[in-house]
């Protein structure tokens, strides 16, 4: 099959996957977003520790780790433990697999047992945070977790389509030489204006509702923010795959790489947008007080 066309057809359902989730129930995007932990810790074992990655049973401690931070939201929205239950519960089996996971390395016959529990430790928080924050976001609003989205995407399409035709100014080049100044401005312009054209229409805020961030956070704060945190993301993970010497984190989604390929961006703008939202929130809850 044309490399393009399964590019496309990869593309088109990991998207749909993502917004059916969104649209459907947020227990059905949490639940994706523990899959996306899954595969993306083993991804970043792999690449981290080796072509073998870690072994088999200190990578399934790691899966149980991921996990751990990110089912919490699920058993609280469920209804299957009262509200503070599941904080205390995840929590608990967290410190518990913390602990397992400093013992195993102890048992680890390889030399860099001690790179490899840092590597396993940094991969909790690289992508639990990110994957956490996404949930919390959802919580509040699945519209606001899918606006944002849309953003990712049409600064990934802006850059790549402005950056192809008039890219000269590198952005990043040691960590990504593709990448130019030119291709992330045009990525910008075009969350920015799509940004201003939703929020002046009314669409972002009834994307969002009951969420409301006031209509400059719509037009220009989210669309920037996004745009900002998406680069940077997919910088880092250049910054890891660099240093180990890959060109893609896996080869799960045909023609796009592995799941962390895809996920990099959400991985840092989800984390952020957590931030502002609450200071959204408090701004105006104030200014109504």
């Amino acid at each position: 099959m044309n490399n393009l066309l399964l590019r496309g057809i990869s593309g088109t359902l990991y998207v749909a996957l993502i917004v059916g989730s969104l649209v459907f129930t947020n227990m059905a995007f949490m639940f994706l977003c523990m899959a996306f932990g899954i595969f993306a810790i083993v991804e970043l074992n792999t690449l981290t520790c080796g072509r073998d990655g870690q072994p088999t049973p200190v990578c399934a401690l790691d899966v149980f780790g991921m996990l751990c931070l990110t089912s919490w939201a699920v058993l609280t929205t469920s209804g299957i433990m009262p509200y503070m239950a599941p904080v205390f519960s995840v929590g608990t089996c967290y410190l518990l697999y913390l602990i397992v996971r400093l013992c195993a390395s102890l048992y680890q016959k390889s030399d860099n047992a001690a790179r490899d529990t840092a590597y396993s430790l940094f991969g909790q928080m690289y992508l639990g945070l990110g994957l956490v924050c996404a949930q919390i976001l959802a919580m509040f609003s699945a519209g606001l977790v899918l606006l944002i989205f849309i953003f990712i995407w049409l600064n990934d399409t802006g850059a790549f389509l402005v950056g192809k035709s008039f890219g000269k100014h590198k952005l990043f080049e040691r960590l990504s030489p593709k990448k130019t100044w030119e291709g992330f401005l045009g990525g910008l312009a075009l969350c920015v204006a799509t940004g201003v054209v939703l929020a002046f229409t009314g669409v972002s805020e009834r994307m969002c509702s009951p969420l409301y961030l006031g209509i400059v956070s719509y037009a220009v704060v989210v669309p920037v923010a996004v745009c900002v945190f998406a680069t940077l993301g997919d910088l880092f993970e250049s910054m890891i795959k660099r240093s180990v010497g890959a060109k893609d984190s896996g080869r799960l989604i045909p023609g796009h790489g592995g799941i962390l390929d895809r996920i990099d961006s959400m991985l840092f703008v989800m984390p952020a947008l957590c931030v502002i939202t609450l200071l959204c929130m408090m701004l105006n809850f104030n200014i109504n007080v």
